[in-house]
């Protein structure tokens, strides 16, 4: 991760190896990010940013859901925990291994409902709110021609008082060559002078 931070020109870098083939986290930042890195392990890094220039101190969680099904409750029990462990303005963004519904779906056999719906049940009691995305719908693919299965696993959530701060932003999912889960891209941006769209590029990689 070293090498990557140097090449994309960042300062900071906080990187959780993975296990096997499996997950892996890291966090990038520019020294004018104000960030304190609040716990890690490995299925996530919670965050949380003081933009002092604008008063607003936010949190950002990268995540990663367990792949496998019969242990994927730890994951949300872990969204849970950190949903308790203090209140503030938040963004949410990984691979969480799991769809909402089955219209996140084409092709393969249809997802268990017992485990879409556990997902359903964390994103309310956390407030999560999804945001706008741009580019193909799905983030995950596997298999070619008529065999083809399209999934959306990755996604970013937010809380109501982070999408109305940042109430410009939006999600893109970019097609890679290089692996089966597509890029996903987060603009944050936020209305301007006379209500004229304003983004804001972050000095933030989040790696997955």
């Amino acid at each position: 991760m070293e090498v990557l931070r140097i090449k994309l020109g960042f300062d900071c870098c906080l990187a959780v190896d993975c296990i096997g083939r499996a997950g892996g986290l890291a966090l990038l930042w520019a020294n004018d990010v104000n960030l304190e890195i609040k716990s890690y392990s490995i299925s996530h890094i919670d965050a949380v940013i003081d933009d002092t220039h604008k008063n607003f101190k936010w949190r950002l969680t990268g995540f990663y859901g367990e792949p496998e099904a019969v242990r994927r409750v730890q994951s949300w029990n872990l969204l849970r925990q950190l949903n308790d462990a203090y209140d503030l303005p938040w963004l949410c963004i990984g691979d969480f291994n799991e769809i909402l519904c089955n219209r996140e779906k084409v092709e393969g056999v249809p997802r268990n409902e017992t485990l879409m719906n556990n997902l359903r049940e964390v994103v309310s009691e956390c407030d999560f709110h999804e945001l706008n995305v741009k580019g193909p719908k799905f983030t995950w693919s596997r298999g070619s021609g008529d065999n083809l299965i399209l999934e959306r696993l990755d996604r970013g959530l937010a809380s109501r008082d982070w999408l109305d701060f940042f109430n410009f932003s939006w999600e893109q999912h970019i097609v890679t060559a290089t692996s089966d889960h597509f890029l996903l891209l987060f603009r944050i941006s936020e209305v301007g002078f006379w209500g004229a769209k304003r983004r804001k590029k972050s000095g933030l990689k989040l790696n997955n």
